[in-house]
């Protein structure tokens, strides 16, 4: 609401939060990366780590082949799409 002859004041917004920057931490050193990395590659965790990624993988692509190949050998037509 407006009162006559009074000045036309508009309220500002708050100034936002001044950001919060945490300090800055020690870059790792890339000399005992290459440690760790060689250690995690030869204790086997490694391999066992990429087996468990690569299962679902290995498996969905057995079942399509298994897929294909009964298509191919029951018609000539590609498989249906989903």
């Amino acid at each position: 609401m407006l009162v006559a002859g009074a000045p036309n004041a508009q309220a500002e917004p708050p100034a936002p939060p001044a950001p919060i920057i945490p300090p800055p931490a020690q870059p790792a050193n890339i000399g005992d990366l290459k440690f760790v990395a060689t250690d995690y590659y030869n204790s086997g965790a490694y391999l066992t780590d990429l087996q468990l990624a690569a299962a679902p993988a290995i498996a969905w692509i057995t079942d399509e082949a298994r897929v294909w190949r009964g298509l191919r050998l029951s018609s000539t037509s590609t498989r249906p799409r989903c």
